[in-house]
């Protein structure tokens, strides 16, 4: 059996809709709370700087595979995700807030036209995994809103 088109269209708009979700979830935090501890040894500002990362290696990876070109991320390398993650958070642990933001939002231009690059018909493996960004925002979506009801911080915004 054939693997079916996906609806590309639909998947950006899933992802969009994720994306409004994180923004909603961090709009209005204090600046010492977002360079506070939040999940394990990530402050606040980490998840934003891991999200825009990832979304921009999903990009790099579909931008390869848009030219025929096999998936790859020039950052990744072969190991345990968590030891990438901490890579990609280190070489951006100065950046500011509004910086970190400003990745988040070029990532997401990038990978959204990395999906529109892509030929029509059946994506093939490992391509639906670097499409979908929606999960990956909204596990780490979920963790923030769930950081903000235990330090009681009220939805400013």
């Amino acid at each position: 059996m054939a693997a079916e088109p996906i609806d590309l269209g639909a998947i950006i708009e899933v992802n969009e809709q994720a994306r409004a979700e994180l923004m909603a979830a961090i709009d209005g935090i204090p600046e010492d709370a977002r360079e506070s501890v939040w999940v394990g040894e990530w402050r606040l500002s980490d998840i934003v700087a891991h999200l825009a990362q990832a979304q921009a290696g999903y990009a790099e990876a579909l931008e390869h595979m848009a030219k025929g070109d096999p998936p790859a991320i020039e950052s990744w390398e072969p190991g345990p995700p968590h030891d990438w993650n901490n890579a990609t958070i280190a070489a951006r642990y100065d950046r500011t807030w509004d910086v970190r933001l400003a990745d988040l939002e070029e990532a997401q231009k990038r990978h959204e036209d990395a999906i529109r690059s892509l030929p029509p018909g059946p994506l093939a493996p490992p391509a639906p995994g670097f499409v979908n960004s929606a999960g990956h925002e909204r596990f780490h979506t979920g963790e923030i809103v769930d950081q903000r009801r235990e330090r009681s911080l009220q939805w400013l915004a």
